[in-house]
């Protein structure tokens, strides 16, 4: 997320196959482009009290590298996360606070955007996002699923004056794993708002829904964040509430990104 009124960045059966292709060999379209050419290099920290998706855990600490690269009207990106788990200590211990703590590299995340369609007036877009969680993260540790998620997501947003209307939808290919039960494909989708409160300084909050994935439930979280821009430099600060036992059940986050 930018602090230019851009939304929030994180489909049901359309077929792999035709949003691959479209993906791929979409039109350029001639049209204002949201994501100049750049490098955007960034930190961000996050902490979860209750689980941490399909991996199980009391707390989690994830700091992530986030690497973007944009360039007419693609944008690549990489994600590499490093996670400190605390496990629940085993039931009918002496100790209830001596939780087990692993620490350790993650699943590392790929990520390729095509923008299909935007404009200017009003400010409004149309992308398409493929997302890559590799294998990478030792899932005997906890670290990684132990298996290779793809995920597709058709994403949209319209500007009304200060206010910009976002979300999207898509849905994950589970990768399956020697280590975790076997996981269904789920729907997932994302519904969000924010405001210009001041130049360079914005507001908002959004809601991420997913389908139960054979290894947990539905999850169903809110965020709401604050975010802003210092030159080419933009923190943001997000706390986030959950509302299912696949979701955490509070978390808090800060991420530093720069642009080159």
């Amino acid at each position: 997320m930018t602090s230019s009124l851009q939304p929030h960045r994180g489909t049901a059966q359309l077929g792999w196959w035709w949003l691959l292709t479209l993906v791929l060999t979409a039109p350029a379209q001639a049209v204002p482009k949201f994501d100049p050419v750049g490098l955007d290099v960034g930190l961000s920290v996050d902490y979860a009290n209750g689980v941490l998706r399909d991996l199980p855990a009391a707390r989690a600490l994830t700091t992530t590298l986030v690497t973007r690269y944009n360039t007419g009207d693609w944008q690549f990106g990489i994600d590499l996360p490093y996670l400190v788990l605390e496990e629940p200590a085993p039931a009918g211990s002496a100790n209830a606070n001596a939780n087990a703590k692993v620490r350790g590299w993650g699943d590392v995340g790929l990520k390729v955007r095509r923008t299909l369609w935007a404009s200017s007036r009003p400010t409004q877009g149309l992308d398409l996002t493929l997302k890559v969680k590799t294998n990478t993260g030792n899932a005997a540790r906890g670290l990684g699923t132990g298996g290779t998620d793809v995920a597709l997501q058709l994403e949209g947003y319209r500007a009304f004056g200060d206010w910009l209307l976002f979300g999207h939808l898509g849905q994950r290919k589970t990768g399956a794993s020697d280590l975790l039960p076997a996981a269904t494909n789920p729907v997932f989708t994302e519904v969000g708002v924010q405001k210009r409160w001041a130049p360079g300084t914005d507001l908002g909050v959004f809601h991420n829904h997913r389908q139960a994935n054979g290894r947990s439930g539905p999850l169903s979280e809110a965020t709401a964040f604050y975010q802003t821009k210092w030159g080419t430099d933009v923190v943001q600060l997000s706390l986030t509430k959950g509302f299912t036992d696949a979701s955490p059940r509070w978390g808090v986050g800060l991420a530093y990104t720069v642009r080159f």
